[in-house]
């Protein structure tokens, strides 16, 4: 089986759910991880705005969620995602080996975690209102713990109160 480590607007199950996918997500969903060998960062730009991306970093590391993706939910998570873009907007890489996550999601053998690499950074563009947005209710959701890490593992981090929780 596929997994997905998300590690912006993919924390919450709201943010799953709008992708076109055929599966429903709910909370229950979605495990807590990090993601060792990465940083999050404000540089994956798609028609003009602004998301987050993750770039290779050896010293750093980026907490999020870990979710499954079944195999006819593919096509349309690549859509979403911009992987499918020409030029692509990430690239869907596999970090089974980087990733730590909780103990009640066991993993077989098999199961392989994957996550969405920027494919050309950069810094130009306006972040989405809607963007933030959906990191604020997934930030709610996962409590005051995972916000602090979230915003000590993010680059550059936002004005005060950005982050509205």
């Amino acid at each position: 089986m596929k997994w997905v480590f998300g590690y912006g607007s993919l924390i919450t199950h709201h943010g799953v759910n709008g992708r076109g996918m055929d599966f429903r997500y709910t909370p229950a969903h979605l495990y807590e991880a990090n993601l060792k060998g990465y940083q999050r960062v404000w540089n994956a730009e798609w028609h003009g705005e602004l998301f987050l991306g993750l770039v290779q970093s050896d010293c750093h590391y980026v907490n999020g969620v870990v979710f499954s993706l079944f195999e006819i939910d593919v096509p349309p998570f690549f859509d979403s995602e911009g992987i499918n873009d020409n030029p692509p907007m990430y690239t869907f890489e596999d970090v089974t080996e980087l990733v730590d996550v909780e103990e009640s999601l066991n993993l077989s053998f098999d199961d392989r975690i994957f996550t969405c690499v920027t494919v050309n950074p950069t810094s130009k563009g306006k972040i989405p209102r809607h963007y933030i947005s959906l990191i604020n209710v997934g930030l709610r959701l996962r409590g005051e713990e995972f916000k602090k890490e979230f915003i000590n593992t993010t680059f550059p981090n936002m004005p005060e109160g950005y982050y509205d929780i």
